[in-house]
């Protein structure tokens, strides 16, 4: 019987000197990062309500209703997925079911930190923290109330649409939780958390 080694050899050796095919193929670059070094401006408008207490026993939302709020960011990118920056928001509320005589007025301002899911996507997906300072003043049958403390979490999240690489606009919905320290007039009695929900429309743009 005839040895089958030649036989098998040969297309083993052709294989041995045969190059790596995927060694061969080109290895794909990491799309570039668009983000690092970008500056964002991101005005936006929507509707804001007041929660939570003022300080005990004065709940805000007996106070004040649904109202208007007009606000933006400024921030930095810092990595591909990360951008840093600061936030303001001023806001006029409306008339509680409570207090028709009632309203309010405020404003917010502090730092994020935002973070964006997805890299090169005409949609872009983002959450954000920041911390921040608020006044808030109520109006009501007896005179003018305000109060200012800390917002120790400013919670945001939306998802914006890039119809062209530099101009984009979504939806965004925000939480806000903190502390009043001080009150005007008079001084502030036992302290309790406050909070605020805001919802409405962005537009970024990423020279």
């Amino acid at each position: 019987m005839r040895s089958r080694l030649p036989l098998l050899a040969l297309p083993l050796a052709l294989a041995a000197l045969a190059p790596d095919a995927r060694a061969a193929e080109p290895q794909r670059a990491a799309p570039p990062d668009t983000r690092s070094g970008h500056f964002y401006l991101a005005p936006s408008v929507g509707f804001a309500r007041p929660s939570g207490t003022a300080e005990a026993g004065v709940p805000q939302f007996d106070r004040a209703a649904w109202g208007t709020s007009y606000g933006g960011q400024l921030g930095l990118g810092i990595s591909r997925y990360v951008i840093v920056g600061g936030y303001g928001e001023v806001v006029r509320f409306g008339a509680p079911a409570t207090c028709e005589s009632c309203s309010g007025h405020g404003f917010t301002a502090g730092a994020f930190a935002q973070y964006h899911l997805i890299d090169h996507s005409p949609f872009d997906p983002w959450v954000s923290y920041g911390v921040g300072w608020r006044s808030t003043t109520f109006a009501t049958p007896a005179g003018d109330v305000t109060y200012s403390g800390v917002d120790f979490a400013h919670l945001g999240f939306g998802g914006d649409w890039y119809p062209t690489p530099l101009v984009g606009f979504g939806p965004y919905l925000t939480f806000d939780f903190g502390r009043y320290s001080a009150r005007t007039p008079g001084t502030i009695g036992d302290g309790a958390l406050h909070s605020f929900i805001g919802v409405g429309l962005r537009v970024v743009v990423a020279p």
